[in-house]
């Protein structure tokens, strides 16, 4: 079966083609390919006629924004005819729209029978107000009441007749025309949201909160909640009650754990997390736009199948390789050094990839809303944005072996200030003293071997162990590493500066 394209535009196209069978045959074919609807004009449609020409109505179905949604209809017919060879030409063009208008959901529930206990009373309000009903209705917003319960009466629904006598009709349709509410106004969404971004800022101040301090959340956020309420028109009267606490209190739980995420509470760090999540939320639908009708999306499953475990190899082959450039700063090989566990490769290839997705998905973004409002051609999307991700990626690769290039060189100065350096993803630098093992001399690459200073060791994998020195004689150029077999040399935690005994 065949799968209709989605769409979310209907734009009327009238369109002069030849008057001729072989070619009116042609043009439907490939408008039905497309499941473009072609017809002919309305009496009242149709232009003045032109000898050998006729007149087409074709609705063009499109997926983009509504600005500019003739030109790229236009467009797109146009490419079509050119195509494929197709006497056809565009004359005119209309977006379809229709209002629909302001509609209001309403809920039939019985009416408290007569004789019943309050208990019941009770549990048939408790029900009402959980939304459980025996019927709904959607009605224009202008409908009263009487009106709303006339059309119900005239016809029943799959076997449920509605009597006003045994049934209500809840939230309370409006009993005149004038009473009908008027849509939220924009100042109520602005104090809603204002409330929510004040609790959320409560949340995030508490860890940096002590003594009195904590009496302006326990003010705001309720008064948040209150806010919340006032700003909405929730139905029925439990939800509007609960959901602006719920909301509030939800908003500042997060606020809170994002205070404990961050390395330490300041307005910068709030406004920072604030501005990130505002661009997250605006490139996430650009993003669905740019993937939208594409290879990609309608063959998801295969590319991931194919995707995962190679780039499972990839992560591993980049954190070996910014490990790599940390030792590199010491002479050391990598494949002499054991790192804690395999697992710190993947860690230190995150921060890299972390940043390159990041800058590819802003990247997606932008050239999705792009895809969306104009109708820029694929061929100069497609590589313009993979030039960009890879280019991108390559410069978070570069200041990745640039950042390893820095800690090693703060490994080096915490080692000549006596302080044992700090790990990095899986390596372990310490403070070691050599002693030999045996009287005679020892087996070393770029000796001697120093006994009377520490060196710095991360450890070894096989029958050497390469370690560095940093007091041996000479300038910046000097080899400082050397390397001895494991069963010639002891290593032993310093007592003294000078490795004595």
């Amino acid at each position: 079966m065949d799968i209709p394209h989605p769409y979310s535009r209907r734009v009327a196209v009238l369109a002069e083609v030849l008057d001729r069978p072989a070619e009116l045959d042609a043009i439907r074919e490939r408008l039905a390919a497309l499941d473009w609807p072609v017809r002919d004009p309305d009496p009242d449609e149709r232009p003045p006629h032109r000898p050998g020409r006729r007149h087409l109505i074709v609705e063009v179905r499109l997926r983009r924004a509504a600005w500019r949604a003739e030109k790229a209809a236009e467009e797109s017919l146009n490419e079509l005819a050119s195509r494929h060879g197709l006497a056809l030409w565009v004359r005119e063009s209309r977006q379809l729209t229709h209002e629909r208008g302001r509609w209001r959901r309403y809920r039939v529930v019985p009416r408290q029978p007569e004789g019943a206990s309050a208990l019941e009373r009770r549990w048939n309000h408790l029900r009402a107000l959980a939304g459980v009903s025996e019927r709904r209705v959607w009605a224009p917003a202008t409908m009263t009441r009487q009106e709303i319960s006339d059309w119900l009466a005239t016809h029943q629904l799959a076997g449920h007749r509605y009597a006003e006598a045994t049934h209500r009709i809840v939230p309370a349709p409006p009993e005149r025309a004038d009473d009908v509410p008027e849509p939220l106004p924009l100042e109520r969404v602005i104090v809603g949201a204002v409330a929510l971004v004040a609790a959320a800022f409560c949340g995030y101040a508490m860890p940096g909160l002590s003594g009195a301090g904590y009496a302006v959340p326990a003010l705001l956020v309720p008064a948040a909640a209150l806010a919340i309420a006032f700003a909405t028109r929730w139905e029925p009267l439990a939800v509007r009650l609960t959901m602006p606490v719920v909301l509030a209190a939800g908003v500042f739980a997060l606020g809170w754990q994002a205070s404990a995420a961050l390395p330490s509470w300041s307005p910068s760090n709030a406004v920072l997390s604030l501005l990130v999540a505002v661009l997250a939320l605006g490139l996430a639908p650009g993003i669905h736009h740019a993937f939208r009708g594409t290879w990609l999306s309608r063959n998801g499953p295969l590319v991931l199948t194919i995707a995962l475990p190679s780039s499972g190899v990839l992560i591993a082959l980049l954190g070996r390789l910014i490990q790599t450039s940390y030792l590199e700063q010491f002479g050391i090989p990598r494949g002499e050094v054991r790192t804690q566990s395999e697992l710190w490769e993947y860690f230190a290839a995150g921060k890299p990839l972390g940043l390159a997705l990041g800058l590819c998905l802003l990247i997606l973004g932008v050239v999705g809303w792009i895809r969306h409002f104009f109708s820029a051609p694929a061929f100069l999307a497609v590589p313009v944005t993979v030039t960009l991700c890879v280019v991108y990626a390559l410069t978070a690769v570069v200041l990745a072996a640039e950042g390893a290039g820095a800690a090693a060189e703060q490994a080096k100065a915490d080692f000549r200030a006596g302080r044992t350096p700090a790990s990095y993803f899986g390596l372990h630098p310490s403070i070691m003293c050599v002693r030999p093992t045996g009287e005679g001399p020892v087996a070393v690459e770029n000796g001697p071997v120093p006994t009377d200073r520490p060196v710095l060791s991360f450890g070894a994998s096989g029958t050497w162990i390469w370690l560095w020195d940093a007091q041996r004689d000479g300038d910046a150029t000097t080899w400082r590493t050397f390397a001895a077999r494991r069963e010639d040399i002891q290593l032993t935690a310093p007592t003294t500066p000078d490795c004595a005994r």
